[in-house]
Order: C-alpha cells, then sequence, then structure tokens
C-alpha cells in the first residue's frame, strides 16, 4: 500500500501540534509499515516527527 500525506490534506494543519493525529498514525505505521510513505508539507512541526520517520521500518519506505 502506498500513502501520500499532501499538501491538499496536509498532515501538519495548525490542531496537530494538541491533537496529535499525524504523529500517531506514524507511530502505528512502526508496526505496520506499508509499502511507501511520502510527507509533502510546508508545516515546520514535521521536524517532531524526524525520530518516527527515522525508524528503520518507516525509513526504508519514505
Amino acid at each position: 500500500m502506498n500513502i501520500f500525506m499532501s499538501s491538499a490534506t496536509d498532515p501538519y494543519q495548525l490542531i496537530e501540534p494538541k491533537a496529535e493525529i499525524t504523529r500517531g498514525i506514524l507511530e502505528e505505521m512502526i508496526g505496520n509499515p506499508p509499502d511507501f510513505v511520502q510527507i509533502q508539507t510546508r508545516g515546520p512541526l514535521i521536524t517532531r516527527d524526524n525520530v518516527l520517520t527515522g525508524q528503520d521500518s518507516l525509513r526504508k519506505n519514505f
């Protein structure tokens, strides 16, 4: 399965710091990695999730 998160449905909207929806999705993907993940955003909050996207199970798919 391929997953694309992009500016059309930006995963780092203003509510994300409080709701942590994108972070929760990424945490779930560590245990159940998709074939490919692409995140496109202008939001600086993506740096918060660098630790998650660097996980071995996700890194090979980014």
